[in-house]
């Protein structure tokens, strides 16, 4: 069986012909923009035993790309895509897989030249089962900090096992074991991470770097934010995941966002001081949740001693508010089309 000795500096490693094939795993619909950047940026990894299967399709030239370049290098399968959905297409890139190490990575991820170095050794050392690399935004301002701040959180402090960051390798007998994508599923990430968060090990791996595009605008955040949301209820409503947690968070949006209309009604209808104890509440009950975000960036800056999390320690204040306008939107416009970064979506 394959063993990595401990690696002191893999700027420097030289590969041993025992290291595993990795298979990496691309979706890739109509990502003409970016898809043969991304793959460009992957071949020049130091970690060079593997295969990149590219599974590509959409109303422009993503598969022609992928294609063309597969004939240049043969590392590169290039896969037909149907528009059946992300789930689909990393279904049957697995059908193609032939590493003992399997990665899922977004189209337009950028990734670090000894990423793959990183991300692979725990999995070989028999260290984790599924490692998740750190992802950077392309553009690091106060909005991107929010969602760095929001999953290094839940990573590095409360220890949650979601795969959100654009990279996760598994070994192939995850897959071989029974845990399978269903074609339905939207966030193929947040399936897994609770589908495969009790039953194996799972490392964060903060030297495997992935920049990844996220939104780096407020007006991103809001869009993307309710299409993010619709997808986290359609998983949970479709496979019955994890209910009572998004149950939760879908009461605490609703009685936020209609705290104030409620008041006002009671106050027209029952009185002053009846309206008042419940505004009272409501306001204490929200003031409290929001304070105790401000321990987050205080404790990952006792993990890491980043000042960003001190500079912009603000938005842990702020965005949990429309964080719950987000969920209260979405809730109600669960069927709308959501527009994103290349077209509209339905949920």
């Amino acid at each position: 069986m394959w063993r990595l000795k401990p690696l002191e500096n893999v700027d420097t490693i030289e590969e041993p012909a025992t290291f595993p094939l990795v298979s990496i795993i691309i979706p890739a619909w109509n990502e003409e923009s970016t898809i043969k950047r991304s793959i460009i940026n992957i071949l020049k990894s130091s970690y060079t035993n593997f295969e990149l299967i590219v599974i590509a399709g959409g109303e422009d030239k993503t598969f022609e790309l992928v294609d063309d370049l597969s004939r240049k290098d043969n590392r590169i399968k290039a896969i037909k895509q149907e528009p059946l959905g992300k789930s689909a297409a990393l279904n049957k890139g697995l059908e193609h897989k032939q590493g003992e190490i399997v990665i899922f990575l977004d189209a337009d991820s950028l990734v670090d030249e000894n990423w793959l170095n990183y991300l692979v050794k725990p999995i070989i050392n028999k260290e984790a089962n599924i490692t998740v690399a750190d992802f950077k935004p392309y553009i690091e301002n106060w909005v991107t900090t929010w969602y760095s701040l929001y999953h290094s959180y839940l990573r590095y402090v409360t220890d949650k096992k979601g795969f959100f960051g654009g990279s996760t390798a598994f070994e192939s007998a995850v897959f071989d074991n029974g845990i399978v994508l269903d074609d339905k599923v939207i966030a193929d990430d947040y399936y897994l991470s609770i589908r495969c968060g009790d039953k194996y090990k799972i490392k964060f791996v903060k030297e495997s770097i992935v920049r990844t595009d996220i939104p780096s605008t407020f007006a991103d955040f809001l869009i993307n934010g309710v299409r993010w949301v619709r997808i986290l209820l359609h998983t949970t409503l479709l496979f019955n995941n994890k209910r009572k947690n998004v149950l939760f968070t879908l009461l605490n949006a609703t009685y936020f966002t209609l705290g104030l209309p409620v008041y006002l009604l009671l106050y027209y209808t029952i009185g002053n001081e009846a309206s008042f104890i419940f505004l009272e509440v409501w306001f204490i009950y929200f003031s409290l949740l929001i304070l105790l975000n401000a321990i987050k960036p205080l404790a990952l800056y006792r993990i890491d001693g980043n000042g960003k999390w001190l500079k912009y320690g603000w938005v842990a204040l702020v965005f949990p508010v429309f964080v719950y306008l987000v969920y209260f939107y979405a809730m109600l416009t669960y069927k709308k089309v959501t527009p994103f970064f290349k077209g509209s979506r339905k949920f």
